[in-house]
């Protein structure tokens, strides 16, 4: 970079989501300078000092689309452009019909899906999570069709609302993925004020449960495989033997049994984040989302172990 200053300041956009990825950034292994205070990117979310656009600008130039460049705040409509004709209302274009401009209103373009996801899969799944974040209007399902190609789907709604309301999904996490929900190209209506995902659990407009039951049945559980609802203790299976009071396994006494139910397993963590970062992190998130009972620190112990780590919690409620 340009500037001593700057460069410590980059420091803190480590964790920031980019085409599908979560980037990790720091000192070059040569760097021997001053140790540098910097924070995360899910800091800088949870404090309030983000961007109004996350990912904005980041499409490599000259280039076609990645797959995680999309943006509810470009100009044309709210949505991202991927090249396609933009014919709403064009008369070189044929001069398109209402209903047929109306359609495209209704369309949502999801990128970043996974080959191993399904359309009933995906459609079930973003059906379920707008019903539960209040973005449903009426009974029944709000998808008319979804038409799934590998790692992006089409999505039709029922309704120009339900779609506008739908764009603050975006950022979702669904079977390991972080989905990226925009306009798709031929979108030439006004432009949507549309919120993301992240925002609306700061916002405290969140599920009871994000990705319960997403997991592929009858294979073993994917990197977003985590639910809350698992009937073993509150937590998931990895595998492991379950010795909670099973005689086979010794007996275990009532406070340790106890203990096994207060206990969590965290996959995906990454060599640079820190024992300390992930607890302040995970005890601040539970604290805002009205997962806390009680006063002070919720976490009693947390133990890192490069891509995993365990958290002990105070209580069997608040596990």
């Amino acid at each position: 970079l340009r500037s001593v200053e700057e460069t410590d300041r980059a420091l803190s956009l480590t964790g920031i989501p980019f085409m599908g990825n979560v980037l990790k950034i720091g000192r070059p292994s040569k760097y021997d300078g001053p140790a540098t205070s910097a924070s995360t990117w899910q800091q800088l979310l949870l404090d309030g000092d983000y961007p109004s656009m996350l990912d904005g600008g980041s499409r490599r130039r000259g280039g076609p689309p990645g797959p995680g460049d999309l943006s509810t705040n470009n100009t044309n409509g709210g949505g991202p452009s991927f090249g396609g004709p933009s014919f709403g209302g064009d008369p070189a274009h044929g001069g398109v019909d209402p209903a047929a401009q109306e359609k495209v209103c209704r369309e949502l373009f999801v990128g970043n899906t996974s080959p191993l996801m399904t359309e009933a899969a995906v459609r079930t799944f973003l059906g379920r999570v707008a019903r539960q974040v209040g973005f449903v209007i009426g009974p029944g399902d709000p998808i008319i069709s979804l038409r799934l190609s590998g790692h992006f789907c089409f999505v039709e709604l029922r309704s120009v609302e339900e779609t506008d309301r739908a764009l603050s999904l975006t950022g979702i996490p669904f079977m390991g993925n972080v989905l990226k929900i925009g306009r798709p190209s031929k979108y030439d209506g006004p432009a949507t004020s549309a919120s993301t995902w992240q925002q609306l659990l700061l916002d405290g407009d969140y599920p009871s449960m994000l990705d319960g039951g997403s997991r592929r049945r009858g294979g073993p559980p994917g990197p977003g495989d985590l639910s809350t609802n698992n009937t073993n203790g509150g937590g998931p299976s990895f595998g492991g033997p379950s010795f909670g009071g099973d005689p086979a396994h010794g007996g275990v006494d009532p406070a340790a049994q106890e203990k096994v139910c207060r206990e969590l397993f965290v996959g995906n963590t990454s060599p640079l984040m820190t024992e300390a970062a992930v607890r302040t992190f995970l005890g601040r998130v539970a604290r805002q989302v009205g997962f806390v009972i009680g006063p002070g620190d919720p976490i009693i112990s947390l133990r890192l172990s490069g891509h995993f780590c365990f958290v002990e919690l105070r209580s069997v409620e608040e596990t």
